[in-house]
């Protein structure tokens, strides 16, 4: 290992040669005394989990609307009454 951290002022660029470099992806912990990774949590983005949100409810919507082809609304009306009476 070759440095000249010990002769560096505090604003200058620093010399390290054959040292191992480890980057954490954000939302990682690192404990130095352990040398072990404490956690990681990748933050998922705002506008992921809306598109996931609609596409999951348009699913469903997809799925009653399936469920009901062919089915007059007043007879799937009662079925749906049913099925929240026997739940």
């Amino acid at each position: 290992l070759v440095s000249n951290a010990y002769t560096a002022q505090p604003t200058a660029p620093l010399l390290v040669s054959g040292a191992a470099l480890h980057v954490l992806p954000a939302g990682s912990s690192f404990d130095l005394r352990t040398r072990t990774l404490i956690g990681h949590h990748t933050a998922v983005p705002d506008i992921e989990v809306q598109e996931t949100r609609a596409a999951e409810a348009d699913l469903r919507q997809l799925a009653v609307e399936i469920a009901a082809e062919g089915v007059s609304p007043a007879s799937y009306a009662r079925h749906l009454r049913r099925g929240r009476s026997q739940a």
